[in-house]
């Protein structure tokens, strides 16, 4: 619904999605990337041209995961796991968690794709923390605050210190917080966990019980993000929830881990050099695209100096 049409010498290469993402969010809009799983993704978080990304994705059905997403132009999965029900969602985890650990402030989102996926409205979703009455614009302004739960299954709320997702503390040494979590599935849950700076800092065994409820103190020994998930059991299909971030800043920055910002340094280093000039549809828009990639590289080169 925007007032600009799209450029009509579209082709596979060019312009590059991180082009439409920052036309997009100067005509107001909202820029959420569907999957972490895409080539280009990196590109356009480093940009910071994303407002939110969508781990609980449309590749989960009801009765089946779709596994397939090479094909679809994702990135090559490294790990063998990656390929499972269960490694699929993890999958969609640690790209994430790679991008937190670089610094970058990123809300969790979802999203069903009802009507070409195999799945009814709302099968993915994500539900906000509203900080004032509801509007549509007030929705999204919290969406991309951060104050956000993705699911295509269980319910989970999360409060740390009374607060939800997305709320910052300033880190001024190891400090004791409190932290509350009420998850509900219609089925049973498998487990919850606490994730802090992507290790999984406090682990729940579901029991076999529909409900979890807790209330405890978390010592945070560092700066950084933690966010709180919870799993149904594996079947045929996977059903979880996923907090966004709560964020440890000191100075009110994130730190970034070399090895993170490394990894995506050398990444969209390969991007760039594997593209075909003979795709672009001119040599200036091949020379714009190389630009670009040297400068989200250049973001990530300075992050893990």
């Amino acid at each position: 619904n925007t007032p600009e049409a799209a450029d009509a010498n579209l082709t596979p290469l060019y312009p590059m999605e991180v082009d439409f993402c920052r036309r997009a969010r100067a005509l107001g809009g909202f820029v959420d990337a569907e999957k972490p799983i895409w080539k280009n993704i990196p590109v356009s978080i480093a940009l910071g041209a994303i407002d939110a990304v969508g781990i609980v994705n449309n590749h989960f059905h009801p009765k089946a995961v779709l596994l397939d997403a090479e094909k679809w132009g994702s990135m090559d999965r490294d790990k063998p796991v990656y390929h499972t029900i269960a490694g699929f969602a993890q999958w969609m985890m640690d790209l994430y968690y790679s991008f937190l650990d670089c610094g970058f402030r990123l809300p969790v989102s979802a999203g069903s794709a009802s009507g070409v996926m195999p799945v009814w409205p709302g099968y993915e979703r994500v539900y906000v923390h509203l900080s004032a009455p509801l509007t549509y614009q007030q929705w999204f302004q919290d969406l991309k605050a951060g104050r956000s739960v993705a699911t295509n299954g269980p319910l989970l709320s999360v409060y740390l210190d009374g607060q939800p997702p997305g709320a910052e503390v300033e880190f001024e040494g190891p400090t004791s917080h409190t932290i509350v979590i009420d998850a509900h599935s219609q089925d049973r849950l498998d487990r919850v966990e606490i994730v802090f700076n992507g290790q999984v800092l406090r682990s729940f065994p579901g029991g076999g019980n529909a409900v979890f409820r807790t209330a405890l103190n978390l010592t945070i020994p560092e700066p950084g993000w933690l966010v709180v998930r919870c799993f149904e059991p594996v079947g045929a299909t996977l059903r979880y929830a996923h907090s966004s971030p709560f964020y440890f800043v000191r100075n009110g920055k994130l730190p970034a881990k070399r090895a993170a910002a490394r990894r995506w340094a050398d990444y969209i280093q390969k991007l760039a050099q594997s593209v075909d000039p003979a795709l672009y549809p001119s040599r200036e828009a091949y020379e714009k695209a190389q630009r670009t990639f040297r400068e989200a590289e250049s973001i990530y080169r300075k992050l893990g100096n």
